[in-house]
């Protein structure tokens, strides 16, 4: 029995400062999806008032999304690592999938062939969000300590 609780113990010593990692990935990531869209907004409007189309207006949203992409792999890792939940693990996955091939790959097509494809790459900038900030919750959920019961 006592070896158990060393165990268990020394799985707790190990997935805290993972846990801690987690949750500033998962912190940092959201505030750069919100980024991402004022960077969006500043690129369409920038062209509308420009009456021209400059790749420079989105250079910054397309750098700011590379770093999402990588963003979303070191969560995936480190939600591997900690072994949380089943669930926030399959959230990692399906976040870094949206936001590593699936969102740039609508952003090309989007801006090269069809412009409704734009607009899929704008819903999944929503998902993306969406889902970075559930996790950052069930992230932030975890590491309260449990409520202690009334005597």
């Amino acid at each position: 029995m006592d070896s158990m609780n060393v165990t268990d113990t020394s799985n707790a010593v190990v997935r805290r400062p993972v846990d801690t990692l987690l949750l500033a990935l998962t912190a940092v990531t959201v505030a750069m999806t919100v980024v991402q869209f004022a960077l969006a907004g500043l690129g369409t409007f920038g062209e509308v008032h420009d009456k021209k189309i400059k790749d420079s207006y989105f250079s910054a949203h397309q750098s700011v999304g590379m770093i999402i992409g990588l963003l979303t792999l070191l969560v995936l890792i480190a939600a591997l690592v900690a072994r949380r939940s089943r669930r926030s693990v399959i959230m990692s996955v399906v976040l870094f999938v949206l936001a590593g091939p699936v969102q740039p790959f609508l952003g090309s097509l989007g801006a090269d062939k069809a412009a409704w494809v734009g607009m899929l790459h704008a819903v999944n900038g929503i998902a993306i969000l969406g889902l970075a900030g559930n996790l950052l919750g069930q992230t932030l959920t975890r590491r309260q300590p449990p409520p202690t019961e009334a005597a």
